[in-house]
C-alpha cells in the first residue's frame, strides 16, 4: 500500500521530502488550498481530480518503498504569482495544478491526466 501525508505550503514539502528515507520514492500531488470550512479547493481541476486521485492510490500496489506527498500551494493570487517557489524552484517547476510528479524525475501528469484514474495507477506503479 502507498504511504500518504499531506502538507500545506513549500517550505512543509521541503520538509517531508528531506525527512523520507533515502531509498523512498516520493510522489507529489500538488493541490490548491482547500477552504478550512467546507474542505473545497478554489480550482475546479483539483476539486474534479482528488477523488479520482484518492480511489487511484488504495489500488495502486507500488514497486518499492513510495510515498504521496499531497501539498497545497496556496491561495488564487499567491499561485497564480509567476515567482511562488512552486514555479521557480529548480526541483519542481509546478506550472499548473493539479499536477502530480514522481520528485527527482521528469514525470509527471498535469491536470486531466490526473482525473484519469487508469494512468495515476501506471504512473504511481512505475
Amino acid at each position: 500500500m502507498l504511504k500518504s501525508q499531506s502538507v500545506r505550503g513549500f517550505d512543509a514539502l521541503r520538509e517531508a521530502l528531506n525527512s523520507r528515507g533515502a531509498n523512498t520514492t516520493a510522489f507529489v500531488y500538488f493541490v490548491a488550498d482547500r477552504d478550512a470550512e467546507t474542505n473545497r479547493s478554489w480550482c475546479p481541476d483539483c476539486v474534479a481530480s482528488d477523488p479520482v486521485v484518492e480511489e487511484a492510490i488504495k489500488a495502486v500496489k507500488p514497486k518499492a518503498s513510495s510515498v504521496l506527498i499531497t501539498c497545497e500551494v496556496g491561495d488564487k493570487p499567491f499561485w497564480k504569482n509567476q515567482a511562488n517557489p512552486f514555479r521557480t524552484s529548480e526541483d519542481l517547476k509546478v506550472t499548473s495544478v493539479p499536477t502530480l510528479l514522481c520528485y527527482g524525475k521528469e514525470k509527471r501528469l498535469v491536470v486531466n491526466d490526473c482525473k484519469d484514474a487508469t494512468k495515476i495507477k501506471a504512473f504511481l506503479e512505475e
